[in-house]
Formats: structure tokens, sequence, C-alpha cells
């Protein structure tokens, strides 16, 4: 992410120095009189976005805060960013560089962006402010604040409310991958799931890989009332991995080329690479259920602990 931060930066600098030269805000102007400066507002981790931005209101402190934001507004123009425009660099761009294929709040939902035939961008997913823009206005176009989501997570679930770095788990910086994990609850057995009744039970997060910033964004984003619509597909990758014995493993992989990682793909529409879950949907629920209840040869071909 680091290279993708820095590389955003890069491009959107000369347009901020545009905008700082026609601002009438000359304070604001002459806090980022520094090329250095600017990109370190576009570039730097969460914690330091936050630290850049109660400096610079600590350094003009004497001077109206909304004033301050007001111009801010129009330099970090996000509006702007938004805007379709193939001669320069904006939100199209960069969701095509990071090439999201599902939501990083859910892993349920697919985003991504849509070329047509000259590989020009027609439709992206909308970039979430981790930060509200409202409240945050100097970090409307830093990279680290602005996230390609779903209209589930970001439009239904998030709304206007406050996120933040003690209460909320940040994609880019710590996904759910094994510190949040997937299992299946209240039934009365697993033959019972998979039996021709089709048994009831629940998809919940492991209590005891729970920590407080993985609750806030389930609680925030509904994950839980999300996946509880996922029970089908629960259901067929928990029968696989119980069911699939040494012949179907070696069939799938002789298709696979031997090749371990499109195996698994092919068997379970999944990645197992906890960096590429954001390639597939359902990857980290499937990952979970298949650790915690695939048969030991399978986890052992696939080098599942």
């Amino acid at each position: 992410m680091k290279k993708h931060a820095a590389d955003h930066a890069k491009k959107l600098l000369p347009i901020i120095k545009f905008r700082l030269k026609k601002t009438d805000n000359k304070l604001l102007a002459e806090y980022f009189k520094t090329d250095a400066l600017i990109k370190e507002f576009l570039s730097a981790t969460p914690r330091k976005l936050l630290n850049l931005n109660e400096l610079i209101y600590t350094s003009l402190k004497h001077h109206a805060k909304s004033d301050i934001a007001d111009a801010a507004q129009r330099v970090f123009n996000y509006d702007e960013f938004g805007k379709r425009n193939r001669a320069k660099y904006r939100a199209d761009n960069m969701c095509k560089t990071l090439d999201f294929k599902t939501c990083p709040y859910c892993n349920l939902t697919k985003i991504g962006v849509t070329l047509n035939k000259a590989g020009v961008v027609i439709s992206r997913p909308p970039l979430d402010h981790f930060f509200s823009d409202a409240k945050f206005p100097l970090l409307a176009l830093s990279f680290y604040n602005l996230i390609p989501a779903c209209t589930t997570c970001n439009t239904n679930f998030k709304l206007g409310a406050t996120m933040s770095l003690s209460k909320n788990t940040h994609p880019y910086i710590n996904g759910f991958e094994n510190e949040c994990v997937f299992d299946i609850a209240n039934f009365k057995d697993i033959d019972d799931i998979l039996g021709k009744k089709e048994g009831p039970f629940d998809l919940v997060f492991d209590n005891k890989f729970k920590k407080k910033k993985y609750n806030g964004n389930i609680s925030l984003f509904k994950l839980e009332d999300q996946y509880g619509t996922q029970k089908d597909s629960a259901r067929i990758v928990l029968n696989k991995a119980i069911s699939y014995g040494p012949s179907i493993l070696k069939n799938i992989f002789k298709l696979s080329h031997q090749n371990p990682l499109k195996a698994f793909e092919h068997a379970f529409g999944s990645k197992i690479k906890p960096t590429e879950f954001h390639h597939i949907p359902l990857s980290k629920m499937n990952s979970d259920i298949i650790r915690k209840y695939g048969n030991n040869k399978l986890k052992k071909i696939f080098k599942i602990t």
C-alpha cells in the first residue's frame, strides 16, 4: 500500500499546488509551502494523518477553524476528484490501480471497475472516507482515507457514522484475516446441517478472536446480519471441506496443473491467501470454515493449519 500511496501523492501534487496558488486563504497556502508536506498529507498512514491534521489547527489556532476548513474543501476537493476526466488523475485511476474485486469492509459484495473496449473506466465503486471528509476536509484526498467500498457498507450502513482507529479496523492496515474468525453455531451436529433436512445453524464471529476494533466494524457494517444471508454458501463449503477425499482432490489438482493455489480456488471458489481475500467474495468465510472443519487430508494437501 505504501507504493500506491506514494504514487497517489505524486500524481495529485501538481493539482494541489495549483489550487494553493489560487486560494484566498494565504495562511493555508503558506503552511503547505513545501512539496514534501503536501505529499505527506496525501500519503501518510491513518494515525500519522490524524497527527498532521491536529498539528495544522494547533499551528493556526488563532485563526478561525471554519475559514481553514472552507479553504481546505476547495484545495483538497473530493467532488472534483470523483469526476471522470481521462486527462487527469482521478478516483477512476485510483480504483483501477488498487484493483479491489470485493468490498474490503465485508468481503461479501463485488466491487471493482468496469472498463470499455478501449480500456477506459466507465464505472467504479464509491470511495468511503474512513475519517469523515466533512470533519476532516484536509484529509479528503489522502490515500489512506479513501476506501473503495460497496454501496451496502458505505451508504446503507455507515451513512454519517464516525469511525476511529481505536474502535474500527482500517482495511489497508489490518484487515480481518486471522484476527477475526468466522464460525458456525447453534446447530445440533454437523450431520444435521448437511443432511436431507439441512438443519439450522448461525454464522457468527468467534468471540475468542474478536477485539474491540473488529467489533466496531462488525457492528457498524452489520456483518453478522449480512452473512446471515450466506448460509447456503457456507453449507456448500462445509460439505466440500468434510467430504472431499484424495480422489476428488487428485482430479482437481490435475485440472489446476498441480498448482495448489489454483486447485483451492477451483475446489472452493475462494482464495486461500489472506492477502488475496479481496479478489473473490466470501474468501474469508470459506477459509475459516475449511480451516476448522476440513478433513485432515485436505488440510495437509493445502497446508492449512
